[in-house]
């Protein structure tokens, strides 16, 4: 009986060190998932950024053309001014 109790008590034993070690994984998975969508986080808002300057950079672009056509229909009407 009591070598079955000390069976009993050391596969306790490995069960319970088994579940540390997964609960210690778990936390270091868990804090990596965090970081990463941090990172993600921060990569979309660089991207939006990035996304709003171009945005702008091509409405100004496509004003600046609309301004010389309209300059060059003048000219070609024959208009200084």
């Amino acid at each position: 009986m009591q070598k079955l109790a000390a069976t009993m008590n050391h596969a306790a034993k490995l069960v319970s060190v088994e579940r540390d070690k997964l609960v210690e994984l778990l936390v270091l998975k868990d804090k990596q998932l965090e970081k990463l969508a941090e990172m993600v986080r921060q990569n979309d808002s660089m991207l939006q950024s990035e996304v709003a300057r171009m945005n702008t950079q091509r409405q100004q672009y496509h004003e600046n053309v609309s301004k010389l056509n309209a300059r060059i229909r003048e000219l070609k009407n024959g208009d200084k001014y």
